[in-house]
């Protein structure tokens, strides 16, 4: 009977020894993690942003300047914002490579909130107070997101709905592996005569434009119904001509300034409809955008716009009339710069609209084409959220703050592209007074640089607008002494085969 007893423990122990290792190894026990996983986080911190209520506005924390405030490990991506005005209201989201980097991250956002309810215990008790009881902080796995706000209770459903939707990031990569393998066994499995059979990845996939009628020309035009489109031709050495300035200016502000380069395709290698792509005269300009792009160096940040731009094919992102890209075109390449910079983009939906009403542009009056005039265009301005004006003089010479784009709607239906900072100029400059950094942009561009610059005003305290075209100041001095952060050069495509812009580019940065 003894022995029965003890032959009976020790099964029990065995059983719940197996049962801790199971455990163990699948990761069911204590704070085990379970394995990386992945979310949308643009998704969630955009949610936080729109759908919860704050006391004032909030503002982002540069990527450079999170960990002053918070003391955290290196993150795969995260967003943090602070109130603008004298409250605790705030929020963060992060994905971390791994739960043990999140912890740590947890833990130093417990600090945060301490050290913030202790600054404004004396003076203002009541955010203290919001603080300490109506914090959020939530970490699942890798994950962390937190919040200070009235609106907590609202903060946190919509946090753990996104942490429920996040996937396991591991998934992901065992996808890509199995494909991998699939793809090694299948070249292996082949027998081919010669190289020319080898399995590529399939192209992506765009929306469909239909024509709306038969191609014509005009001189450099080609007109497709009630649609212009300007012949692009690229030329290698003018290419490589604007490439070698570019990486003169990255060279030269590597350590000061970051710089970034966006080459804008035109609406010709975009929005030409599918049927008469491959019948439109000039260079495929996916492949050219290729071409610059490997003439770029490491001190350049490239923003490719092609592939975001081809997603976005069906929507109104070009001008029929005009050869200027929209309002809604230059948000696109904003995402792009934005995810570059590791800033939450302020989508469309958050922004004041305007409808300045009817515009005929270039393509319009260079070939007077009547199925053009009989469809004008619809100029659409997006305006920034925050506080900023323009500087500028009135006519006595005094200071004034000017709109960054004001109503054009009343001006000529030729004229309402120079709604967008009031056009072409040597300068202008925006200060937004909502930012109480010292953060700074110089857009360097031409025409297209115009509707994509408000966009950026959200982001710095001062955004500095230079048309090369028109000035004789040196981009590389001019960053230097005003401490410029970023350097953003601007351009269409187009202007990469000119010799004549390429030159007045070269003027200001290399002299």
């Amino acid at each position: 009977m003894l022995f029965e007893k003890i032959k009976y423990s020790v099964y029990v122990i065995l059983i719940a020894a197996l049962i801790a290792v199971m455990l163990f190894f699948t990761g069911c026990g204590g704070d085990s993690s379970k394995g990386p996983l992945d979310m949308d986080s643009v998704a969630l911190a955009s949610s936080l942003v729109k759908d919860v209520n704050y006391e004032g506005e909030l503002l982002q924390v540069n990527i450079e300047s999170v960990n002053s405030f918070l003391d955290i490990p290196e993150y795969r991506e995260g967003y943090f914002f602070i109130a603008s005005q004298a409250t605790t209201d705030c929020f963060g989201v992060f994905e971390f490579k791994d739960a043990e980097l999140a912890k740590a991250a947890e833990e130093a956002v417990e600090l945060y909130f301490r050290d913030v309810a202790d600054a404004y215990e004396k003076y203002d008790p009541e955010e203290a107070n919001k603080v300490s009881e109506k914090s959020v902080l939530i970490r699942k796995e890798n994950l962390l997101a937190f919040c200070v706000t009235d609106d907590n209770e609202n903060a946190e459903s919509i946090i753990k709905a996104a942490f429920d939707n996040a996937v396991p990031a591991e998934a992901e990569e065992d996808a890509e592996s199995e494909d991998s393998q699939k793809e090694d066994s299948k070249e292996n499995d082949e027998t081919t005569e010669t190289d020319s059979t080898q399995v590529s990845a399939p192209e992506k996939t765009y929306p469909v434009i239909v024509a709306g009628g038969d191609l014509s020309y005009s001189g450099f035009i080609g007109i497709i119904g009630n649609a212009a489109f300007e012949i692009y031709d690229y030329v290698e050495s003018t290419a490589a001509r604007y490439c070698e300035i570019v990486n003169y200016a990255a060279d030269q502000l590597k350590g000061s300034a970051n710089v970034y380069s966006m080459i804008v395709p035109t609406s010709a290698g975009i929005t030409v409809p599918d049927a008469y792509q491959d019948q439109l005269m000039g260079s495929d300009q996916k492949t050219a955008l290729s071409n610059l792009y490997a003439k770029l160096n490491g001190n350049v940040i490239n923003l490719d716009l092609y592939d975001h731009l081809m997603e976005n094919r069906d929507k109104y992102i070009y001008f029929r009339t005009d050869h200027h890209w929209t309002s809604m075109g230059a948000y696109y390449a904003y995402e792009i710069f934005c995810d570059a910079k590791g800033l939450l983009p302020i989508s469309l939906d958050r922004r004041p609209v305007k409808d300045m009403g009817k515009f005929l542009g270039s393509f319009y009056y260079d070939t007077r084409n009547a199925s053009l005039q009989a469809t004008p265009d619809e100029l659409i301005a997006y305006y920034p959220i925050s506080n900023v004006y323009m500087t500028g003089k009135d006519s006595n010479g005094n200071d004034i703050k000017k709109e960054v784009i004001p109503d054009y709607s009343n001006y000529d239906i030729s004229f309402k592209y120079n709604s967008f900072i009031e056009g072409d100029g040597d300068f202008r400059v925006i200060v937004n007074e909502d930012r109480q950094d010292d953060s700074s942009c110089l857009v360097v561009k031409e025409s297209f640089g115009n509707c994509f610059a408000p966009y950026l005003a959200d982001h710095y305290h001062t955004l500095i607008v230079m048309d090369y075209r028109y000035t004789s100041v040196n981009v590389i001095d001019y960053a230097r002494e005003h401490g410029i952060d970023d350097v953003i050069f601007v351009n269409n495509i187009g202007m990469t085969r000119s010799s004549y812009l390429v030159g007045k580019l070269d003027t200001v940065v290399r002299g």
